[in-house]
């Protein structure tokens, strides 16, 4: 074996020393993931004598062109013989097996009916994950681990896509590992100028992913600055969002039938905002969505909006933002007039720049616990929002508005231009706010008022 690939190195260390439950990589074309799983099989074979594992994949025409090549090149030598068309792999000193299999279910039929029921393996390697749907991990996982008294130990592998779900899987797990690589991590075994002909046959966006291991954010994503991995990488935080129940929290609004509704603590110790809780109830008056957010038992400081909502009428004919900060007792709520910051597309820039900055520090996070939540929102949650805020294919400046994904990202939005908002004639990232500043002041009535950072002054 040709250990000079850290890839394959990291790859052998967390599924056969550490024996982690759970191994994901993520890593670009000709990096050696295949070669470095086949390695894996190999070893765990030798040091489980008399066991089967599973190396599976999306089609067995996959396992043709991709898997079987590399066990022939890399386990016949070692006197492996194969039978039933490349299906099964025998190492005749240990005994051991390799059993291919490829994960195909037709829709119509039950999940319990699939490949791999009914099979009883010590460990296992799923191939092109970015094939294959999320559901074959967890049928896996009921079938390794039952083979020879050895503790279950799945590898995944996969191409650099945007939400790769094996990635995210373990990156929810503690006693998980998480390996990404680029393609230079086999840089040694790739053809001279390799490197040179993709950077000048792919475009930017697919040299990035597919070479740089860097997955670009779905075309047209408003905030693709954000990145659903763990901080300080990604804007996701493992910390249960319980743990922020002594901060003052501040509350973001968006008002209408369907009120979206952002809870915000700052931690100064991490030095970003955290998202810790979030409501969209259904065609609820003020009052409603108060008792609604009153049980979710958080100590709500402060307030953010849609200046039009001191305005707004709902079914009770009251004024949403004032009526709303009465009954919850929230001390100070703030909301801007001022156009510079009320306009769209500075808004946006400023969650951006919070999302991650130019020097790569990502201020503004979401609990993991929230953002695992909204999978099963139907489509109403921070995490589907924040995916599926989408700018309109013909182009613009200002993102669609369809009803189901906005809501929220422009609560967020008033959030940040009342509370991290700062002045761009200094060169400063946005500070924390400082709560003992007076809040925004209405217009006065009348033409002769200018906007100015302590209020309105006159013109003149």
């Amino acid at each position: 074996m040709n250990l000079d690939n850290h890839l394959q190195r990291d790859m052998l260390t967390a599924c056969t020393v550490a024996a982690a439950p759970l191994t994901s990589v993520m890593a670009g074309w000709a990096s050696g993931k295949t070669t470095g799983g086949a390695f894996v099989q190999s070893v765990l074979a030798a040091a489980r004598p008399g066991t089967l594992r599973l190396a599976v994949t999306d089609t067995y025409g996959r396992a043709e062109r991709v898997l079987l090549p590399t066990f022939e090149k890399w386990l016949t030598p070692d006197g492996w013989t194969h039978t039933d068309a490349g299906r099964l792999w025998t190492d005749p000193r240990s005994g051991s097996q390799v059993r291919v299999v490829n994960y195909m279910r037709a829709s119509t039929r039950a999940s319990t009916s699939n490949p791999l029921e009914g099979i009883n393996a010590a460990d296992a390697w799923v191939d092109e994950c970015q094939a294959l749907p999320p559901e074959v991990l967890s049928k896996i996982q009921g079938r390794v681990g039952r083979d020879g008294g050895y503790p279950g130990v799945i590898l995944c592998t996969g191409l650099p896509v945007a939400g790769a779900w094996w990635v995210e899987a373990a990156e929810k797990r503690d006693d998980a590992r998480v390996l990404v690589a680029r393609s230079d991590a086999n840089a040694h075994n790739l053809p001279k100028g390799w490197l040179d002909q993709m950077r000048a046959t792919l475009s930017p966006e697919e040299f990035d992913a597919m070479v740089n291991a860097t997955p670009r954010a779905p075309k047209g994503q408003v905030f693709d600055s954000f990145v659903a991995r763990s901080w300080p990488d990604g804007n996701l935080l493992d910390l249960a969002p319980d743990d922020y129940r002594d901060n003052d929290i501040t509350m973001a609004v968006d008002f209408g039938r369907y009120p979206a509704v952002l809870l915000i603590a700052q931690d100064t110790e991490r030095g970003f905002d955290v998202v810790v809780d979030e409501l969209q109830p259904d065609d609820v008056d003020v009052y409603a969505l108060a008792d609604l957010i009153k049980a979710r038992g958080w100590r709500i400081a402060h307030a953010a909006g849609d200046p039009a909502g001191r305005s707004r009428t709902d079914h009770d004919n009251k004024r949403s933002m004032d009526e709303l900060r009465k009954a919850l007792k929230v001390p100070t709520i703030r909301y801007t007039h001022e156009p510079e910051r009320r306009a769209i597309p500075a808004g946006i820039l400023t969650l951006r720049r919070l999302m991650c900055s130019a020097d790569g520090q990502r201020r503004l996070v979401v609990c993991r616990d929230v953002w695992e939540r909204g999978r099963h929102h139907g489509g109403r949650s921070i995490r589907r929002s924040i995916l599926g805020y989408r700018y309109p294919d013909s182009g613009g400046e200002q993102p669609k508005k369809d009803g189901v994904t906005d809501h929220l990202c422009d609560a967020l939005r008033y959030w940040a231009i009342n509370f991290r908002w700062f002045d761009r004639s200094h060169a400063a990232p946005p500070g924390f706010y400082n709560f003992n500043r007076e809040q925004a002041q209405p217009k006065p009535k009348g033409s002769g008022w200018r906007p100015a950072s302590s209020g309105w002054r006159p013109r003149g």
